[in-house]
C-alpha cells in the first residue's frame, strides 16, 4: 500500500542575492507525469491550482527539490510505498522548493501533491493576463502563457529544466463563457460551480515544461485539415478570423512539407495558432498551441506590405519547424539553445524556397540573416554559438543575432557544402534517434558524420565554439593556360580593422563560381592560415570565391581580381552580387578597401541591378557613409549626395514609381529603397513627387512605398501635406 504523507511547511522567504549560485535539479528525481488543475481568475488576477507529480526516484535521496517562483504553497503531501515521514521541512529559496524528510526517500516511485495560489500577472511571462478591445468597444480580458525559458515555475511547481520531460494532463477551470485552449484537444467540458466550467485536455506526449501552454479568452477560429489528418486552426480575437486565412494556408503546407522532408509525422492530433494583442517574444512554438503577437500572424490584404507578408510566412514556418527541432527533440540544457533556434531558422527558409519560389527567399536570407549575423559577430565582444549557460536569466543575453542568424548561416554553409540529400539524411537520423528525448551538439555532429562519411565535428566545432568568422584574402599568384593559382589567407574579420590576438582559425569550406557562365568550380577546405589553391578556368573566364554566398566568411580581393569582378558585376548570380557588395562595404569600414572601390561597385550596380537585397547591401553602405560624412566633412557629404543623385535618378526612371503588372514584391522593395535614398540625398524632384503622392492619400496607395512616403513627408512636408 501507499501512505499519504502530510508535510510541515516552513516557508523561508529568502531573497535571492546576486552571489547565489544557480542550482540545477538532481538527476536522481525525475518527473514522469503531471496531473495539473488551474483556475485562472481573470478579474482578480490570481491563479488557484493543484498539481500531482509522479516521480521516479533513481537513487536514495534526503530531499526532493523542484522549481516554484512567486507561488504561495498551501498544502503539500507525498505518496510513497515506505513509512510515514514526519517533520519534513519545506523551504523556498532561489526559485526552488526543498522537501526534506527525516529519513532518506528510497529508490522507487512517488507522487508529490501540492496545492498553491499564484498571481496572474501582466509581465508577459508565466501565466499572465492581457486585454483587448471587444467589438462593443469594451475592454475584454484573456490569459495566456509564456514559459520559455524558465517561467513555467511562475504558474505551478514543476521540474523546470528542458531535460526533465514528462507527460501532462491539464484541467482548466474557467468562466463558462470563455474558450480554454492547451497543447492537446479538449476531451471534456463539465460544469464546475456557478458560472464556471471544467475543461480537460488529452494527455500530452513526453515534453519539456517550457513547451506547455494555456490560453483562456473570447476567441474565434478558422480551421482545415492537412493531408496527413492533422487539424490546423487559427484562433483570433472575435471578428478577426478572416485575417488568419493566409497563415492557416502557410501552417497547413508547412506541417505537410516538414512531415515529408523529415520523414517523421507531426506528433500531435492538432496544431493551433493563436493571435494575441500582447506577446513579448513575438511568437512561441508551444507544442500544438503556438502563440503569436497578432501583427505577426494576421494578414490584411489592404494594409499589409509584401515585406510583412514575407515576415508572416517566415515566422509561421519557423515556429512550425520547432515542432520537430525543439519540441520533438529538445536540448539537454540551454547551452545548446542553438540546436533548436539555428535549425528552426534555417528550415523556415528551406521550406519557403521549396514551396514559394516566387519569394526568392535566399536573397532575403542574405539581406537579413547574413548581414545580422556578421554585423554582431564582427565585433570584438561577440560570443560563440555554443555558450555556457549557468542560469536561465543569462539567456536574455544570447537570444540574439548569434544564436539565431549566425547559427542559421552556419547551418546553410554546411547544407551547401554537403548538399541537400546528405544534409537531410543526417537531420532525419538525428531527429529519429532522439525523438521525444534530448540531444546535444555532439549528437547532431554524430548523425551528420554518419550520413556524410566526413568528420563533421572536426569541421564544424570551430564555427560553434569560437566567436567571430574569417576574412579570406585572395591574390592571384599566376594565370596558366586552363587554370589560375590563387593565394589564400585566413584571419578573423574584426570590423574596426584591428588584429586578432587569438589568431583564430576555422575549417573554411572554400567554394568558387566561374563567370560569366556562373558554373560552380572547385571546392576546398582551408584549414591552415594560408595556402595556394588552383582553380580550373579558361582564358575568358573569371573566378569569385564563396559561391552563392553560402559560407559565413568575407572575401577581400587584390586589385586586379577586384577590378575584374566590378567589370563583370552584372554577370554574377544574384546571391554572389549580394556577397560581393556586402563584403565591399564591410571592408571599407574595416579600412581594407577605399571609398573609391566601394563607390565603383555602387555606380556599376545602379546601371543594371534589379534585386532589392543586392541593393540593400549597397544602400546600407551609402547610408552609413553619408551619416559619417554629415558629422565630419560637409563638403564631402555634398559630393556624395551629388554622386547619389547622378547615379540613382536614372535607376528610379528605369524602375518607375508605379508598380507594373509583372512586378514581384522584391521590385516594390527596391523602388522604396531608391526613392528613400534619393530623398535623403536631397533630390528635389523625388521629394516633390513623394509629397504629392502622400497628399493624395489614395486608397490604392502602394503598401511597399508607403513607408518611404511617410518618412519623406515627415522630413520635408508642411502642414498642408
Amino acid at each position: 500500500g501507499t501512505d499519504r504523507v502530510q508535510l510541515t511547511l516552513l516557508n523561508s522567504e529568502n531573497m535571492r542575492t546576486i552571489q547565489d549560485v544557480y542550482e540545477r535539479l538532481s538527476p536522481f528525481v525525475r518527473p514522469i507525469h503531471y496531473e495539473l488543475q488551474l483556475t485562472p481568475c481573470l478579474k482578480e488576477s490570481t491563479i488557484i491550482g493543484k498539481v500531482e507529480i509522479d516521480v521516479d526516484i533513481q537513487g536514495d535521496v534526503t530531499e526532493i527539490k523542484l522549481h516554484s517562483d512567486g507561488l504561495v504553497i498551501k498544502h503539500v503531501c507525498i505518496q510513497t510505498a515506505v513509512e510515514n515521514f514526519a517533520d519534513v521541512r519545506y523551504t523556498l529559496n532561489n526559485e526552488m522548493i526543498s522537501l526534506t524528510p527525516s529519513k532518506p526517500i528510497l529508490v522507487g516511485k512517488a507522487a508529490i501533491s501540492i496545492e498553491f495560489t499564484g498571481e496572474l500577472g501582466n509581465h508577459m511571462k508565466g501565466f499572465y493576463r492581457s486585454t483587448h478591445k471587444g467589438g462593443d468597444g469594451m475592454e475584454k480580458m484573456l490569459a495566456i502563457t509564456q514559459f520559455e525559458s524558465a517561467y513555467a515555475r511562475l504558474a505551478f511547481p514543476c521540474f523546470d529544466e528542458p531535460s526533465f520531460k514528462a507527460m501532462f494532463d491539464v484541467e482548466l477551470i474557467v468562466d463558462e463563457t470563455l474558450t480554454a485552449l492547451s497543447n492537446m484537444n479538449v476531451i471534456s467540458e463539465t460544469p464546475a460551480g456557478p458560472g464556471l466550467k471544467s475543461v480537460r485536455f488529452e494527455t500530452t506526449p513526453v515534453m519539456s515544461t517550457y513547451l506547455l501552454a494555456f490560453a483562456v479568452g473570447n476567441f474565434d477560429f478558422i480551421k482545415t485539415t492537412t493531408k496527413h489528418g492533422t487539424v490546423v486552426r487559427v484562433y483570433t480575437m472575435p471578428g478577426k478570423q478572416v485575417q488568419g486565412e493566409f497563415s492557416l494556408g502557410i501552417a497547413t503546407r508547412a506541417l505537410e512539407w516538414y512531415t515529408e522532408w523529415f520523414d517523421i509525422p507531426y506528433a500531435l492530433p492538432k496544431c493551433d495558432l493563436l493571435a494575441v494583442p500582447d506577446f513579448h517574444s513575438g511568437a512561441m512554438e508551444n507544442w500544438g498551441l503556438l502563440i503569436f503577437r497578432k501583427v505577426i500572424l494576421l494578414f490584411d490584404p489592404v494594409k499589409t506590405s509584401s515585406t510583412q507578408k514575407e515576415n508572416i510566412t517566415l515566422v509561421v514556418a519557423h515556429e512550425l519547424a520547432h515542432q520537430w527541432f525543439g519540441n520533438l527533440v529538445s536540448m539537454y540544457w540551454w547551452t545548446d539553445l542553438w540546436l533548436k533556434e539555428g535549425f528552426a531558422c534555417f528550415m523556415e527558409y528551406l521550406f519557403i524556397e521549396h514551396n514559394y519560389p516566387d519569394y526568392k527567399i535566399w536573397m532575403r536570407f542574405a539581406r537579413d540573416q547574413i548581414t545580422r549575423g556578421m554585423n554582431l559577430d564582427s565585433l570584438r565582444n561577440s560570443h560563440p554559438i555554443e555558450m555556457q549557460i549557468d542560469h536561465p536569466e543569462e539567456l536574455d543575453e544570447i537570444y540574439d543575432a548569434i544564436t539565431y542568424a549566425k547559427s542559421n548561416c552556419v547551418n546553410r554553409m554546411l547544407y551547401e557544402y554537403l548538399g541537400e540529400e546528405t544534409f537531410q539524411k543526417g537531420l532525419r537520423l538525428y531527429l529519429a534517434r532522439h525523438a521525444f528525448g534530448n540531444a546535444s551538439t555532439v549528437d547532431l555532429w554524430n548523425a551528420l558524420t554518419e550520413a556524410s562519411g566526413q568528420d563533421i565535428a572536426h569541421m564544424m566545432s570551430g564555427w560553434t565554439k569560437q566567436m567571430g568568422f574569417p576574412l579570406i584574402t585572395v591574390s592571384k599568384v599566376r594565370r596558366d593556360e586552363g587554370s589560375c593559382v590563387l593565394a589564400l589567407n585566413q584571419t578573423r574579420f574584426i570590423v574596426d580593422g584591428s588584429n586578432d590576438d587569438a589568431r583564430s582559425k576555422w575549417m573554411v569550406p572554400i567554394t568558387t563560381v566561374i563567370g560569366p557562365s556562373s558554373r560552380l568550380g572547385e571546392k576546398y577546405i582551408l584549414s591552415e592560415e594560408q595556402t595556394t589553391f588552383t582553380v580550373s578556368i579558361k582564358v575568358d573566364e573569371y573566378v569569385k570565391l564563396n559561391a552563392n554566398t553560402g559560407g559565413f566568411y568575407r572575401v577581400a580581393y587584390d586589385g586586379p581580381l577586384f577590378d575584374c569582378l566590378v567589370k563583370n558585376f552584372d554577370t554574377l548570380p544574384a546571391l554572389d552580387r549580394f556577397g560581393f557588395a556586402s563584403d565591399c562595404f564591410a571592408l571599407l569600414v574595416a579600412g581594407r578597401y577605399s571609398a573609391t572601390q566601394f563607390l565603383s561597385v555602387v555606380a556599376t550596380a545602379a546601371t543594371t541591378e534589379t534585386e532589392s537585397a543586392v541593393w540593400s547591401a549597397l544602400d546600407d553602405g551609402l547610408d552609413a557613409f553619408a551619416g559619417m560624412l554629415a558629422k565630419t566633412d560637409a563638403c564631402l557629404k555634398k559630393r556624395l549626395d551629388a554622386f547619389v543623385v547622378t547615379t540613382l535618378a536614372p535607376m528610379l526612371d528605369r524602375i518607375g514609381w508605379e508598380a507594373a503588372a509583372d512586378d514581384d514584391s522584391l521590385r516594390g522593395q527596391l523602388r522604396s529603397q531608391i526613392i528613400n535614398r534619393l530623398a535623403r540625398a536631397g533630390h528635389q524632384a523625388t521629394i516633390e513627387k513623394a509629397l504629392v503622392l502622400f497628399s493624395e492619400q489614395t486608397a490604392n496607395q502602394n503598401a511597399d512605398i508607403r513607408g518611404s512616403l511617410f518618412g519623406i513627408a515627415a522630413r520635408h512636408g508642411n502642414d498642408e501635406s
